[in-house]
């Protein structure tokens, strides 16, 4: 697998309300619905990782069989 050269450059934080924030902020106001967010998108990656391993093994023994 290659690595793209894509530049990267920092940008501002997008806040709650879809504003930016000014660029030389370093400081992000806490979010306490990240955490939760965050756990959501975790269950669903490992459920998609689980059905994807799932699939392979099954198309990985049909080669076999054929």
């Amino acid at each position: 697998m290659s690595i793209r050269k894509i530049p990267l450059k920092p940008h501002a934080y997008i806040l709650k309300d879809l504003t930016l924030a000014s660029k030389d902020d370093t400081e992000r106001i806490p979010d306490h619905e990240i955490n939760d967010y965050l756990s959501r998108m975790r269950t669903k990656v490992l459920k998609d990782r689980a059905l994807n391993d799932q699939v392979n093994f099954i198309l990985s023994a049909m080669d076999f069989s054929i």
